[in-house]
This record gives structure tokens, C-alpha cells and sequence, in this order.
């Protein structure tokens, strides 16, 4: 049986001589007291990092279409913040495009596309990978496809592909490559290197 550290007869209203009502000491709730504490919002606040995943197309010819998969799809709750396609040579991609596909049934959803004709690039100065900085051109998408929560799907229940694919144009001789880089935010992994299981912030 809780006690209650109280003096009968004593209320607020006599402490602190303010008006107020006396209440018996056979209305007070007694109750154990719970000492919980959630720690799912500290455990992901502490292990919450940013990433930096790419996808590569490298020294594609002229008129060519290509398609690379990214291959390393962190194996947890992950939220993909930004995607940007740089290219290292003006006016040489026809069209650009990234997807989602689920690895189990093949079916594709795109996260961002790009076509010359609609949309357009533009010069930056720009280090590849920590190389030289040089002027490269990003390819700016006219609609913006909002952020994307991926986790694991189908009944094999594995992280969906993401994939780049796209077309270069009639540009003669040389070569160009373009790049896909995205941030991504994901928690990072416990001391065993376990990330399945962490609570989903509210994002």
C-alpha cells in the first residue's frame, strides 16, 4: 500500500494562503510510481548520421544508352534528402533518370528524371571525389520528386535497388561521365553493427 506523505487538514490553499478547497485525504489517487523512461529517441538521436551515396557512369561514348545499379543500399530505415546528377561535359546526356525498384517483382518507380528537351544544367566548380576542382554541369529537373523513405520490401523483405539509367547524345568524339550523388539519413550501426530495429524518427 502507497503511503501518502501528506498532514491531514493541510491543502495548497493553506500553504500558500490562496483560496482554494480542501481536499480529504481519502480522494488522493494512490499509485506505484513508474520509473520508465523511453530510450528510443536518444538511442536514434545518438547514432543518427548522414550518408553519401553515388552511382557512376563512367566515360560513356556518344549515343549510347547505359543503366547502373547501386549496390550497397544500407540495410535500414533510410531517408534519401537530395539527389544530384553531375556530368563532366556540357550538352553530352540526352536524358537521365534514377529509380526505385523492388528486387523481388522488378517493379520500378522513378526519383528523379531529366530530359534536354524540357529541362535544363548548369556550370559548377566542382571536385570529383576529391580530386582537381573543374567545371562540371548539373542537371537541373524541372519537377521535384519529394524525399523518399526506403525501407525493406517484398517477401524476401530486402532493400529496393536504386538505379541510374539514361542516354547520351550525338556529341562526336570523346567521352562523358555522370555521376548520381545523394545524401541519405540513416542511423548508424550499434556496437555490433546492427541498424534493423532502431525506432523511425518522425520524419
Amino acid at each position: 500500500m502507497p503511503k501518502i506523505l501528506t498532514r491531514a487538514g493541510e491543502s495548497l490553499a493553506d500553504q500558500y494562503d490562496l483560496q482554494g478547497s480542501n481536499v480529504s485525504i481519502n480522494e488522493l489517487v494512490a499509485g506505484d510510481v513508474s520509473l520508465v523512461h523511453d530510450m528510443g529517441e536518444v538511442l536514434l538521436s545518438e547514432r543518427m548520421e548522414i550518408q553519401f551515396l553515388q552511382i557512376s557512369a563512367d566515360a560513356v561514348g556518344e549515343n549510347t544508352t547505359f543503366g547502373v545499379t547501386h549496390a550497397a543500399v544500407p540495410d535500414t530505415p533510410t531517408r534519401l534528402l537530395q539527389i544530384s546528377m553531375i556530368a563532366n561535359q556540357s550538352a553530352r546526356i540526352s536524358r537521365s533518370a534514377l529509380y526505385l525498384q523492388d528486387q523481388n517483382t522488378e517493379k520500378e518507380i522513378p526519383l528523379f528524371t531529366w530530359d534536354s528537351g524540357s529541362d535544363s544544367q548548369t556550370s559548377v566548380m566542382w571536385s570529383d571525389d576529391g580530386g582537381a576542382v573543374a567545371t562540371a554541369w548539373m542537371l537541373r529537373a524541372t519537377t521535384l520528386m519529394p524525399q523518399q523513405l526506403l525501407m525493406r520490401t517484398g517477401v524476401l523483405h530486402g532493400m529496393p535497388a536504386i538505379i541510374m539509367r539514361g542516354r547520351t547524345s550525338g556529341f562526336g568524339a570523346g567521352t562523358v561521365t555522370l555521376r548520381c550523388l545523394m545524401i541519405v539519413a540513416r542511423p548508424s550501426g550499434g556496437p555490433d553493427g546492427a541498424t534493423v530495429g532502431l525506432p523511425i524518427p518522425s520524419w
